[in-house]
């Protein structure tokens, strides 16, 4: 008889700490404030007329429900120490995962923001993206200097035979230095900001990522493109191979179709 009853005492205080404990924190698109001190720079919607060369900027990493202040841009600097991690090639990674982000992607958005900080000159139409932790474990996102590794792609023409097909390439790296890892603990996400161009055709586009060496590839959501977008630069073109097709690993795993 004793022996149930402390049986029954540990399973109440088991439901008991279940019922009291709070559930994990889910995510929600966070409120972004805007750029101040720039309202004399013209505001432009970047137009291409071949895939785009570039890297998309690391904004930061916040908690659930933190706001996004544009003008702390780029936001290393409230990142705690234990959490930052240089040059992460020289870095044990074991214990910590690349695997297990959740990509959000929230197009209808627009944040203008300057394509170069040090030299701005315009600012430019952006949108973001956001790495969700809504897991239990530590995850971790790379990257270098202040920017990431990722481009976007769209779906061609419904008169053709539907693929997907590279719109942006990655940008040109001057030397191998500066990456960084960094620790996102369960109930943080880390920004980052794609371009958003104008253009002819209505289409759906999804984006591309790497982090460490997981590839990430968010849903699909509608947009605008230009059909010369889809058509290589001649810097681009040198990374095929015309008797093996595209070198996969430069272009984050994506294809590019006109080349």
């Amino acid at each position: 008889m004793n022996r149930n009853i402390y049986v029954l005492l540990g399973l109440m205080s088991v439901f008991a700490w279940i019922k009291c404990s709070p559930p994990n924190p889910t995510f929600t698109d966070p409120v972004i404030l805007p750029l101040a001190g720039y309202d004399t720079l013209p505001k432009v919607t970047y137009h291409r007329d071949s895939a785009w060369s570039n890297f998309p900027p690391f904004i930061g990493k916040y908690s659930f429900g933190d706001p996004i202040d544009l003008n702390d841009f780029p936001a290393f600097k409230d990142i705690p120490d234990e959490d930052y991690l240089h040059e992460y090639r020289d870095w044990d990674p074991e214990g910590y995962d690349v695997r297990g982000f959740d990509i959000r992607v929230a197009y209808d958005q627009d944040l203008f923001v300057p394509y170069d900080f040090f030299e701005p000159y315009e600012l430019v139409r952006y949108f973001p993206v956001f790495f969700v932790n809504e897991t239990d474990s530590v995850l971790v996102f790379t990257g270098r200097n202040n920017y990431t590794f990722g481009l976007q792609e769209a779906l061609s023409w419904p008169d053709s035979i539907a693929r997907w097909g590279l719109i942006e390439t990655p940008g040109v790296e001057f030397c191998g230095n500066g990456g960084f890892a960094i620790r996102v603990h369960p109930g943080e996400f880390v920004t980052v900001l794609m371009l958003k161009y104008s253009g002819s055709v209505d289409t759906q586009l999804r984006v591309r990522f790497v982090i460490g060496d997981e590839e990430y590839v968010s849903a699909s959501f509608p947009g605008q493109v230009n059909p010369q977008q889809f058509m290589l630069s001649n810097r681009d073109r040198s990374w095929i191979n015309p008797a093996y097709g595209c070198d996969e690993d430069w272009f984050y795993g994506g294809t590019p179709l006109g080349y």
